[in-house]
């Protein structure tokens, strides 16, 4: 398994190494402009509602309840179980 850049890093250092050999090591030049972040704005296709405005700062996950019930016939014992509440939907 490969997780994160080791086993990549590795190759492109073994790859990069000999292709460099006596090149001279020359700094970054520094950018003429910076990029200027912008609020995000919703698209075209977006949901129709944000997933994010009614979180709460619990962290708890959500649990499910058991709860025990008795058909028509009368058989006890027969289990179901519901969400206790809605988990918030995250794209």
């Amino acid at each position: 398994a490969v997780a994160g850049g080791t086993f990549p890093a590795t190759i492109w250092r073994l790859f990069m190494t000999p292709a460099l050999e006596g090149t001279p090591r020359t700094p970054f030049p520094q950018p003429d402009s910076f990029p200027v972040w912008k609020p995000f704005t919703r698209g075209r296709y977006a949901l129709s509602y944000d997933p994010y405005a009614h979180r709460s700062t619990n962290t708890t996950p959500t649990t499910t309840t058991t709860t025990t019930t008795t058909d028509t016939a009368g058989a006890a014992g027969a289990t179901t179980k519901s969400p206790a509440k809605p988990a918030p939907r995250i794209p």
